[in-house]
């Protein structure tokens, strides 16, 4: 095989033995568990967490650290919607209840884009580990050892000194060669570099230019059209069936053994999940789409585990789903229950979930989960009560669709006695000043008669 300069491989291969895919998520999540669980992950998430992890080829905690990093973190992609702790939604998703926890209101219900928002919320999301394969030009080598030896591998790359660390490189970094192959290097670099800075406009930019590059010479572009895949996410409008056919897709079908697979599928979700917060276009389809993607994985150890970090992220939105409806329609705010904008919401969310439990019923059958199913049943106990409760959802909204036609039909009668009122008042005016002019006829016809028989 001829060699390779815009791989993942090409940028990690002195790492991927087992050690490395775990020390680099965890050099990235290190802290994070434990802050974000809070200690409310629940014994079914802990447990899925274990079973990722011990496919991966981990073992102990060191695999329940591995998991929980690829399926806690989707947790802040709810984007700040009032829940306290970055894995606590994964967790009631999973044991199931209608208790309200998300505090919606319309303003939350229907977010607009922001973009600079959007960067700051996901400073903390999942990332891609600094490079190890120092092969390269002489800034690129520079660079990566220069990353090796003052990256704090002990805190998350979001951390303040990483951060200095990662800018520092930027800074320093120079794309001065003249090898057409180490430039699409260097490219990839930069567009990483400006990616971990969560610089993303730059960095997808940066990306493109090494896949035209890379396409040129006829090289596999798997890291760079990831990176420009993620980065994309973060434009307010965009063709998402384009991007993830064309760039996820191919980022991971056109590299089948990169071990990264299930990190690359949990950082591309979570983007995707914020933005179906504030984004009608992005549904239960764009979901859809990436599970077909992860049904192509031959490997059936990375099959396996995608398709259950999908899994969770189904969870997620189906809990996102169910709390918009019960919050929106057991608010005390007479707003709230008031505004069409209300019922229109709940009844989206009501066709949303229900489009939901549909796309993700066929993962739970899939050969490659069978053992993780039987391991964790509570999967499919949940996953039945989510069913079942799709009746007394649409109770719920029917209920405030009642009683906004109630609403509506006593404003309707009272405007109606309202005009009935200024009509009659209309009137008494148009009769009194009938009556006004008729005496003043007769009293100047009585007048005339008068003065005639003077005259």
């Amino acid at each position: 095989m001829a060699e390779e300069f815009a791989t993942f491989e090409s940028f990690y291969v002195e790492s991927l033995a087992i050690g490395w895919i775990l020390s680099a998520i965890i050099a990235i999540a290190v802290g994070f568990i434990v802050f974000f669980t809070g200690g409310t992950a629940s014994p079914i998430v802990i447990s899925i967490g274990s079973w990722i992890g011990s496919l991966a080829g981990y073992s102990g905690i060191a695999a329940t650290n591995y998991g929980l990093a690829l399926i806690g973190f989707g947790s802040l992609a709810t984007g700040g919607l009032g829940i306290a702790g970055g894995i606590a939604i994964l967790t009631a998703a999973l044991t199931f209840s209608t208790e309200v926890i998300i505090d919606y209101t319309l303003t939350t219900a229907i977010n607009t884009y922001n973009y600079h928002k959007f960067v700051d919320d996901s400073k903390k999301m999942l990332t891609l580990p600094i490079p190890q394969n120092e092969d390269g030009s002489s800034e690129y080598e520079k660079i990566v050892e220069y990353l090796k030896e003052s990256i704090d591998t002990e805190k998350p790359l979001f951390t303040e000194s990483n951060q200095k660390v990662l800018q520092h490189a930027l800074d320093q970094f120079k794309i001065v060669t003249d090898d057409s192959k180490e430039r699409i290097k260097d490219y990839v670099l930069r567009s990483y570099l400006l990616f971990v800075r969560n610089r993303y406009r730059e960095a997808k930019e940066d990306a493109q230019k090494a896949i035209e590059l890379a396409r040129e010479q006829k090289l596999r572009r798997t890291l760079p059209a990831f990176i420009y895949a993620v980065s994309t996410l973060y434009e307010e409008k965009f063709d998402y069936d384009q991007l993830t056919t064309n760039y996820f897709r191919y980022a991971i079908l056109a590299e089948p053994d990169n071990a990264f697979i299930p990190l690359m599928f949990a950082i591309y979700l979570d983007r995707l999940l914020y933005r179906m917060n504030d984004n009608t276009d992005l549904n239960h389809k764009s979901l859809d789409k990436v599970k077909e993607i992860a049904m192509e994985i031959k490997d059936e150890e990375i099959k396996a585990q995608s398709l259950m970090i999908l899994l969770m992220r189904y969870f997620i939105r189906i809990k996102i789903e169910q709390q918009k409806i019960l919050a929106l329609a057991e608010s005390e705010n007479d707003r709230i229950k008031e505004s069409p904008k209300t019922l229109d919401i709940l009844k989206r969310s009501l066709e949303e979930y229900k489009a939901l439990l549909v796309s993700m019923k066929p993962i739970l059958h899939m050969k490659v989960l069978e053992e993780a199913i039987k391991e964790n049943n509570q999967i499919v106990i949940v996953y039945a009560k989510y069913e079942e409760s799709t009746h007394y959802l649409e109770k719920v909204v029917q209920e405030l669709e009642e009683f906004q036609e109630a609403l509506h039909m006593r404003i309707e009668k009272e405007d109606s006695a309202t005009s009935d009122i200024k009509n009659i008042s209309k009137n008494m005016v148009l009769i009194g000043t009938g009556i006004f002019l008729l005496l003043l006829i007769v009293i100047g016809w009585r007048w005339l008669v008068s003065r005639n028989k003077m005259s």
